[in-house]
C-alpha cells in the first residue's frame, strides 16, 4: 500500500497553509502526481530542491529566503519518505502533505517538524 487514502489529492480546506492561491503548493501537488502516474522511483521524475518555492511575489520571496537548511540530500524523493518512520498509522500520508506545504524532504521532515510532535 501506499500509504496515501481515499483522500488524495489534497483539496483546499484540507490544512490551513494549502492554497490553490499559493503557486508553491500547485506546483508540489503536480509534482507528486507525476511521481504517482509513473508508477516508479523518482528516477522518473526530476528532483526537486528540498523546500523549493518559486518566488512569485514578495512574500513568497521572503519565504524563500528565510528556509531553514535542508538537513539531507538537498532534494526530494518520494522513495525515501518511509525512512525514519515511527509505527504510527498515517506518518507517511502526513509526510506527503507536508511536502506540498512546505516542500520539505524526508530528513527535514524529521528533524524539524517530528522529532518534536510525538511521530
Amino acid at each position: 500500500s501506499s500509504g496515501i487514502n481515499a483522500e488524495w489529492p489534497l483539496r483546499p480546506g484540507d490544512h490551513k497553509y494549502w492554497s490553490t492561491e499559493r503557486a508553491d503548493n500547485l506546483f508540489r501537488v503536480k509534482y507528486i502526481t507525476e511521481y504517482l502516474e509513473s508508477k516508479s522511483t523518482c528516477a522518473s521524475v526530476d528532483k526537486i530542491p528540498c523546500m523549493h518555492i518559486i518566488p512569485v511575489d514578495a512574500m513568497t520571496q521572503m519565504l524563500a529566503n528565510a528556509k531553514p537548511p535542508c538537513v539531507g540530500e538537498g532534494t526530494v524523493d518520494f522513495a525515501k519518505f518511509n525512512d525514519f518512520m515511527c509505527d504510527c498509522d498515517n506518518q507517511l500520508e502526513v509526510r506527503f502533505k507536508e511536502f506540498v506545504i512546505s516542500g520539505m524532504c524526508n530528513m527535514c521532515q524529521a528533524w524539524y517538524i517530528e522529532r518534536d510532535s510525538g511521530f
